[in-house]
Formats: C-alpha cells, structure tokens, sequence
C-alpha cells in the first residue's frame, strides 16, 4: 500500500514541477507582450503544492520573478520543505538508514542551494548593470535633465539650475513652455563650445533669447541626425485628448544615442501612435497628469515600449505629486526598472 501511495506522490510532483515550469516560461511571456499575466497567488501556490523545484527551474531560465524577495525567499522555502518532508518519510521507512534514493533527495537540496544562491547572484549582477546604464543621467526638477557620454554632456529642458557649471556640449529643447525652455538657466550651463537643438518653431525666438554658443540646429519631428558625433532622432510630442500640446506646434521628444544606448526623452505628450513606435533601452516619461499623461497612462505607453528602465519625469513641483512615481512604477510590467532619479 505505502508503495503505491509513494508512486502516486512521484507522478504528482512531476506533474506538478512540469506545469510550475511552464506557467512561469508563460507568465514572463505575457509580462513581456503586456497582456493578461497569471496570478502571483497561483505561482506561489504551484510551489507550495509540490511544484517548488519547477518553479525554481523556471525563475531561472526565464528570468522571471528573480527581482522580487517573496518569490526568491518562498519557492526555495517551499523547495526546502518538500525536501524535508521527503527526507523524513525516507529515513523513516528505512529505519534511519541512507539508502540511494535518500541521497539523491540530498543533492536536490544541494542544487536548491546552488540555484538560490544564482538567483541572489544574478539580480545583483543584473542591478549592477542597470545602474550602470543610468548612472550617468539626472533629473534636476520637473523635467530639467542632464545626460554625461563619450559624447559630451548633455542638457535637455533646462530649469531651475542651482550652479553654473557652464559644461554643455548640446542642449535640446522640447518646447517653449516657460517650465520647459528658461533662458536664464540655459544661459548657466551654456558654453562656447554649446550646440543647440530645438524645434524648428522655435529657432529666431532662441536666437534672439540665447547667445554664446557655438552653433544652433532647427529640428522636425520624424529626422534621423548626427550632430558633432551626437546621433540622434526627433519624435513628434502631442496631445492627444488636450489642447496644451497641439500636434501642429511642432513640439518634440528626442531618442539620443549614448555610449552605445538608445535614451527616449519624450516631452510633454499623451501616448501618442509616435511614441508607441519608439525603441529604447531607456524612456524619460512625464507621469503628472493635466498637461501629459497621468501616471497609469505612462506606465501604459511603456508596457507597450518596453525598455530595460523608465525614468519617470514631470511631476513632483508644478503639477503631479512624488506618490504618482509610485502609482507609475506599481503599473510598469515588473521586466522594466523603474528608477526615480528627481532630485526635488
């Protein structure tokens, strides 16, 4: 009888491990493409029920779930109790004796071990990497940026500047909203050695507002361009359910490509069909509603585009307040780093 009650137990926890493996492989599928995702209660359970070293199989080879500490602590949790329970049951029919099938439930716990140890490993490798990528961005107030590159530094939006650095190789400019384009703090970071970038509406009004640089570039929406070993692309940056930003000023948001990665700042915008179409490894989104999309409007916009991290922006001072980056990073897909980089 116990023999046939262990082979039903067996049969079970491989069924179980084979389904806790696949409904992981396709609940990250369904992270990436942004649709319907499977219960986190469902995924834990799986594992609770006798699935744990499936699950465990499919954090690993699907990098999924690897960020977040109830899955890294509670699937190797569950893991150790099967493991236990097994070893027990073990040791208890053989009268306290090792047999072959004692030790291999041992190297199972050994491999438990190991894979939880590769999990801890890899998410601070991975956090390593992504600060790395965004190390080199900051975010003054509102949506006041500057960017340092093998390029040159670079200024977009510039606003309420406390120094004077005086250090810009490029300055963009997005629009002529005054909490978008100040002249006084341009005129702080602004060298003789600045290249302007703005849209093509605005030009005579920065040439007359602006003087000691070196070179000034009007822009379209839709250009693909390389200024001074700068490349760059222009996206048209709108509203679509608001007049603030028509489409037909000409507004824009920029997708530069630094030390080797594509960074999408956006703008003052709703999600529009444009920025849907971008590409990125890292997107500067306004989240503060209003005047741009609201904080689960932009978590939308970047379930849809999905680069490695979103950079909220646009809040926090003139509309919008700091709970909205934790309205925005609760709806961003949980593959996507959200980092908060406002410094006031």
């Amino acid at each position: 009888m116990m023999e046939i009650v262990q082979k039903i137990i067996m049969i079970w926890l491989l069924f179980i491990n084979v389904t806790a493996f696949v409904l992981y492989g396709a609940d990250k599928r369904k992270a990436v493409r942004g649709k319907w995702r499977v219960p986190e209660a469902t995924l834990i359970g799986v594992a609770a029920v006798g699935g744990a070293l499936g699950a465990l199989g499919g954090m690993l080879v699907w990098h999924h779930k690897t960020r977040k500490w109830k899955f890294r602590i509670l699937v190797p949790l569950c893991l150790a109790v099967w493991i236990a329970a097994i070893l027990f049951t073990a040791f208890h029919d053989k009268g306290g004796k090792e047999e072959p099938d004692t030790v291999l439930v041992r190297t199972l716990g050994e491999i438990t071990v190991s894979a939880s140890e590769r999990i801890l490993s890899d998410n601070k490798l991975w956090f390593i990497e992504e600060e790395t990528m965004t190390g080199n961005i900051e975010v003054f107030t509102q949506s006041s940026i500057r960017i340092k590159g093998s390029e040159g530094t670079i200024y977009l939006d510039t606003i309420g500047m406390e120094e004077e650095p005086h250090d810009a190789d490029f300055i963009f400019i997005t629009h002529d909203h005054y909490d978008h384009y100040s002249p006084e703090d341009i005129a702080k970071v602004i060298s003789d050695r600045t290249i302007l970038i703005v849209p093509e509406k605005m030009a005579e009004t920065v040439k007359k507002d602006i003087k000691g640089y070196a070179d000034l570039v009007p822009v379209k929406p839709g250009e693909s361009k390389e200024v001074n070993g700068l490349k760059f692309e222009t996206v048209a940056s709108y509203n679509t359910d608001k007049q603030y930003h028509p489409k037909n000023a000409g507004f824009m948001g920029y997708v530069l490509q630094v030390d080797g990665k594509r960074i999408y700042v956006a703008g003052d915008m709703d999600a529009t069909e444009e920025a849907k179409a971008v590409r990125c490894d890292i997107a500067m989104v306004p989240i503060g509603g209003t005047f741009t999309m609201d904080a689960k409007e932009a978590a939308g916009l970047i379930n849809i585009i999905q680069p490695k991290i979103a950079i909220p922006t646009h809040y926090g001072s003139i509309v919008g307040t700091k709970k909205d980056a934790d309205v925005f990073a609760a709806n961003v897909s949980e593959t996507i780093l959200v980092e908060k980089k406002l410094l006031k």
